[in-house]
Parts: C-alpha cells; structure tokens; sequence
C-alpha cells in the first residue's frame, strides 16, 4: 500500500474547489442540489442509525442506478452530520466509486451499471484522506471554519486541526 499524502490530497481538493460553486450565503441544501444537477442525477441524504456499537461506518454512500443515497449516523451531531455528507460528497466530486455490492442468489438480473457503496470509517487510504481534506476545503471556503473550531472542542478541534495548512492560526 502507498503512504498516505496530504500534499497530495490538498492539491486534488484545490482543483476540485476551483470547479466546484458554493452556494452564497452557505447552504448544504443547496450545494448538494447544485452537485446533484452538475451530476445529472439526485442526491438523496438519508439519517439511519448506522450503529449501536463502538466500531461502525458514520456515514456511507450508496451510488444506485437512478441515484446517490447518502446515508448518515442519526446518532451524531448535526455538525458531524454535516460535515459526513460533505465528506461523501467529497468521494462523488472526486471521482472516487465504491464496491460493487454482490448480487444474491435468486435475485433478479442487476442493471447494467451495479450499486457501489463507499463507507466512511477509516482514513486510512489516499482516497479517504483526498475526501476529508475536500471535506474541510469546502467548509472554509464556505465560511464554516469558525464552526469546526469554535462551537465544539475535543475531536471536533482534533479533525480540524489535522488539516491546517502550515502557519495559519485557528480564528
């Protein structure tokens, strides 16, 4: 496996965000339904309890035929919430498809093009530190940094500090 490169990841993020418009003022409603007409196909955001137990997806995206479902943990804080769907919106502006879910025995011919999952859980490869770090790029150039790194403390303070670019200072 490649090691991980954030550089690498920060230069995707900003060529993707030269390409990308943000609603003015900040809406998510709005910049999923502006990616979803770019795409040609709807955005679908759905909260589900991923999870009773400590080790869980928090969030996963399920590219069907006819549209992309985003399924976030209803467990979690409207600012994680937020900030998983951007990241699953992140996979889709990146390019990045999930696996092929298996068909079962017995079930009826799939269409040509299969449904792909992607899930959020690790960041443990290239493609999940492109889409957290696009994931933060959109929230400051939105004007939400503050929010990451004021309303909340812990991991919150955590995730946005892991990807501060060298020498600039929390607001």
């Amino acid at each position: 496996m490649r090691p991980l490169s954030l550089p690498a990841a920060r230069r995707r993020a900003a060529d993707v965000l030269r390409r990308v418009t943000l609603p003015s003022p900040w809406s998510l409603e709005d910049f999923i339904s502006g990616i979803a007409a770019a795409r040609g196909r709807p955005i679908v955001v759905e909260p589900a309890t991923m999870s009773h137990h400590a080790v869980r997806a928090t969030a996963l995206w399920v590219a069907q035929p006819e549209l992309d479902l985003i399924v976030v943990d209803d467990t979690a804080s409207e600012l994680y919430c937020e900030n998983a769907t951007l990241h699953e919106l992140a996979h889709m502006l990146l390019g990045h498809e999930g696996l092929p879910v298996p068909q079962q025995a017995g079930a009826p011919a799939q269409p040509t093009e299969p449904t792909r999952v992607l899930h959020r859980r690790h960041h443990t490869d290239q493609r999940e530190l492109e889409a957290e770090t696009l994931a933060y790029a959109i929230w400051r150039a939105a004007g939400r940094r503050r929010a990451l790194t004021t309303a909340h403390t812990g991991s919150n303070r955590l995730l946005t500090s892991a990807f501060e670019f060298p020498g600039k200072a929390h607001r």
